[in-house]
């Protein structure tokens, strides 16, 4: 019974249906004076019966409502319902593809964190890994590319193999290990020290260790194609990892962790594209050269022996 009333207030609440049953409310009540002052008692009988047959009709639509009406019906009522109440969310979604569309923004996906991206089964970690170990023109401007990208293994070898047997290309910027900016930002991770030094200044030098070693093994004219250099004056605005016609940013928010940085895939050619790829030639210029990336890291190695 509850439910049959919440149908009916639901029902209600529609001005068509009101309508509707104000129209059979009239009419039959229009008959009833009209028959009462005619003199023509078939006539009389005619429009009183009329009258009943009206207010029959809306008296039986109302219980069929209320017992549970039509499905399709009901439906209907559900989805226009619906309707009315995302329309502000489709209104927003609309304009939003509006503003992509006709800026060229280039954007492909979004996520709401670095984390939300590294669980996408479509354009997530995995998809990355798989570029980055099939594109020609690789670019990264990162703090440490460590997690998710130089302590894994099976990504690491397939990349240097790649770079190995192939044409491809890399610059690699990261943050010096020693800097203030990799301080600064360490403490937006809220990472306690370890033996003298900080987890992110040890994760860029387990990375350059690993750059070191891997770079080592490769053929000259491969090598030569490998360069990296290292930030030690401006933070990143954000992890910017180019892969031929595809950049995936991830903005550093301050005060928090890289995990929560929203995420967005950028396809070129397009504004959004061409937009990180200058800023990306931006933090490579200003970044310093290493030259002789083995002794640096054995330098790495005697002030922080747990680097090593």
């Amino acid at each position: 019974m509850a439910s049959g009333l919440r149908r009916l207030v639901r029902l209600l609440a529609d001005p068509v249906y009101r309508i509707k049953l104000l129209v059979f409310g009239l009419l039959g009540g229009v008959l009833v004076p009209l028959a009462s002052i005619t003199g023509d008692p078939l006539l009389r009988s005619t429009l009183l019966g009329l009258s009943v047959t009206i207010w029959g009709v809306a008296l039986v639509q109302v219980l069929w409502d209320f017992v549970g009406g039509d499905p399709l019906s009901i439906a209907v009522k559900d989805v226009q319902q619906s309707l009315s109440l995302d329309r502000d969310l489709v209104l927003r979604s609309m304009r939003l593809l509006g503003d992509v569309v006709e800026g060229n923004l280039g954007i492909e996906r979004i996520w709401p964190t670095r984390r939300a991206w590294l669980r996408d089964p479509h354009s997530g970690a995995a998809v990355w890994h798989d570029l980055l170990c099939t594109g020609q023109c690789i670019q990264v401007a990162s703090m440490t590319w460590w997690s998710n990208w130089l302590n894994n293994p099976d990504v690491r070898r397939r990349f240097f193999d790649h770079i190995a047997s192939s044409d491809a290309s890399a610059r690699l910027v990261l943050y010096d290990p020693d800097s203030e900016v990799a301080r600064l930002r360490s403490r937006d991770e809220g990472e306690p020290s370890f033996r003298g030094a900080l987890p992110m200044q040890l994760e860029i030098a387990a990375s350059l260790r690993q750059l070191a070693d891997e770079l080592r093994r490769l053929p000259e004219p491969a090598r030569a194609r490998f360069e990296v250099r290292l930030t030690d004056r401006h933070p990143h605005p954000a992890q910017i990892i180019r892969v031929d016609d595809r950049i995936l940013v991830a903005i550093y928010l301050a005060g928090s962790s890289g995990g929560s940085a929203p995420t967005l895939q950028l396809i070129g050619p397009s504004t959004g594209f061409e937009t990180f790829r200058r800023q990306f030639e931006i933090l490579w210029e200003r970044a310093r050269p290493v030259t002789d990336l083995e002794r640096y890291v054995a330098r790495l190695a005697t002030q922080w022996p747990s680097a090593g």
